[in-house]
């Protein structure tokens, strides 16, 4: 039985025996068997709402975003998958291209296409190791390549007759430096210093980062603009180096044939020489493009976001 407040130590009947009860007051405890209904409190709580089926987040909802918070979560999830698979892809195949031949080194010589009877480029006896080629009208010799790291330390691949003799001449070479006294490595430092490219070294620095930056972070402004940067550095140091001044070592071979005064055969090797860039140079420069494309394109769908 439920008795109201305004009720406290007067005499009522119960309703049920039909005896007379005191109501307690307020301090004292009831009798068993007679509830006395609680005194309402101050701060009264406010009416319970329904559950809600959407999970907001709170500064999502403040910009008038309404779209659930695991629904955003997953969607942002889906779109950071396809960033870093079409980030890291270029990318990956472009630091691998580093270590790939970019430019070859040939010999050309032209003759008049009558002296030649064939058709057709002819490959020469020796096979492919030789790197020598009989075409219509003119004879090529591939006698080097140079990967990107090459390039970059004064390196190169040779033709197998090439590099053996190179060797004998290099250890011969070195075996007169240490009998005058001289130390070998610091002779081929100094000789080898105009042929090097050292700032190369940032291709991979850079490409390393966009790397790094695609893997720790999801594609926001700023990621997407971190990334775009390296990528766009990588591609302007190719361009400065192979655009403008060209394979370092093509410069520093007529450089020192113009200091020994051989001007003839300056211009003899300037009318034999061909120099090309491989497959491999433009397919990195090619995925360096992509990828910066790519980081265009996902930092405006973020900016909408």
């Amino acid at each position: 039985m439920t008795i109201e407040r305004e009720k406290s130590g007067s005499a009522i009947t119960c309703p049920k025996c039909r005896q007379q009860v005191t109501v307690p007051e307020e301090d004292e405890k009831p009798p068993l068997g007679l509830p006395v209904s609680p005194a309402p409190s101050a701060n009264p709580a406010p009416p319970s709402s329904p559950a809600s089926n959407f999970d907001f987040d709170p500064e999502e909802d403040e910009e008038g975003d309404y779209e659930t918070y695991r629904r955003r979560k997953r969607r942002r999830a889906s779109g950071g998958f396809i960033w870093r698979a079409i980030t890291l892809a270029p990318l990956g195949v472009a630091m691998l291209c580093f270590f790939l031949p970019w430019v070859r080194y040939s010999i050309v010589i032209p003759f008049p296409r009558q002296l030649v009877g064939a058709r057709e480029p002819i490959e020469a006896g020796f096979g492919n190791q030789s790197g020598l080629q009989v075409r219509r009208d003119r004879i090529e010799f591939e006698f080097a390549s140079q990967s990107g790291l090459q390039v970059s330390l004064a390196l190169a691949s040779l033709q197998p007759a090439l590099d053996r003799w190179t060797k004998m001449e290099s250890e011969a070479t070195e075996a007169k430096w240490r009998k005058s006294g001289r130390n070998p490595l610091d002779e081929w430092l100094k000789r080898s210093k105009p042929y090097m490219a050292p700032w190369l070294f940032l291709y991979p620095l850079a490409l390393g980062f966009g790397m790094l930056i695609t893997i720790t972070s999801r594609p926001t402004v700023g990621s997407c603009s971190a990334v775009g940067a390296s990528s766009m550095i990588t591609g302007l140091l190719l361009l400065v180096q192979f655009g403008g001044f060209g394979p370092p070592a093509v410069g520093a071979f007529y450089d020192e044939l113009a200091k020994n005064g051989n001007h003839e055969a300056a211009l003899i090797a300037s009318l034999v020489l061909d120099v090309q860039y491989t497959f491999w140079f433009w397919l990195a420069v090619l995925c360096i493009v992509a990828a910066s494309v790519a980081q265009i394109v996902f930092g405006g769908l973020a900016t909408r976001h």
